[in-house]
């Protein structure tokens, strides 16, 4: 793993260009050496298959040492956090190789710019298959750029649940996660009504199984956590 974590070393000639630079060029492809990203060449899960399954744990990478162990999880796919532009790329590789879909915040990807072009690049270059996001702007460039897009909702107080019911609303996304759990748990008849049948992620404070199985109870596709013992099984309903 560790050969993951590091950009490639060596003096250059001349001042680095980064893929963002690339990308930004007139007329010119992400890359001379960029692959195309072919359908069949896929392995994992995307789009509305990528929770149908159901009551599904997925790992919250904050630690780059324990994505092994996230990729040895049940789960279809991988949240990476607490990334940066220079390693996503290599890391994402690394679960596709694995079978897994592979989800960022792109908020939390060190110098990252979360803009059309951004977008583009993880889509393409970085072979990213989705992204939790609250911001609008990231949102729809996110869908531009044909990514699966997870719109974060968070229940702060009355007037936050009305502004993000009437965003739920607005936007074609693929699903939704609704922070902090507990409050998603509270709030879950609402959130399913909602979201008019798309998937619904749990995430934040989801740190014990009783709170997982709960939120699976109330009809959550998932929950997002960093809580490695939650990962190596999807908690069970107890009654089945």
């Amino acid at each position: 793993m560790t050969d993951l974590l590091v950009a490639p070393t060596g003096p250059p000639r001349r001042p680095p260009v980064t893929p963002h630079d690339l990308m930004a060029r007139k007329g010119g492809p992400v890359a001379a050496s960029t692959p195309k990203d072919d359908p069949k060449d896929r392995t994992a899960l995307t789009g509305a298959g990528l929770l149908a399954a159901g009551r599904i744990v997925i790992p919250s990478v904050h630690r780059l040492a324990t994505l092994d162990d996230a990729l040895s999880a049940p789960a279809p796919c991988v949240l990476l956090t607490h990334v940066h532009v220079a390693n996503v790329g290599n890391l994402a590789k690394h679960c596709r190789d694995s079978g897994k879909s592979v989800l960022v915040r792109p908020d939390l990807v060190e110098g990252f710019k979360p803009d059309a072009t951004g977008m583009k690049l993880l889509r393409q270059a970085f072979h990213v298959d989705g992204v939790f996001t609250s911001s609008l702007s990231t949102a729809r460039h996110a869908l531009e750029a044909g990514l699966q897009v997870y719109w974060r909702v968070f229940l702060l107080d009355s007037r936050a649940l009305e502004t993000s019911l009437a965003t739920m609303a607005e936007g074609d996304w693929t699903g939704f996660e609704v922070v902090p759990g507990p409050m998603a748990l509270l709030m879950s008849s609402t959130m399913l009504g909602a979201a008019g049948g798309r998937p619904l992620v749990a995430g934040g404070f989801v740190s014990d199984a009783g709170l997982a199985s709960a939120l699976f109870d109330a009809g959550y596709s998932a929950v997002s956590t960093s809580a490695k013992p939650l990962w190596a099984a999807a908690p069970t309903n107890p009654a089945a």
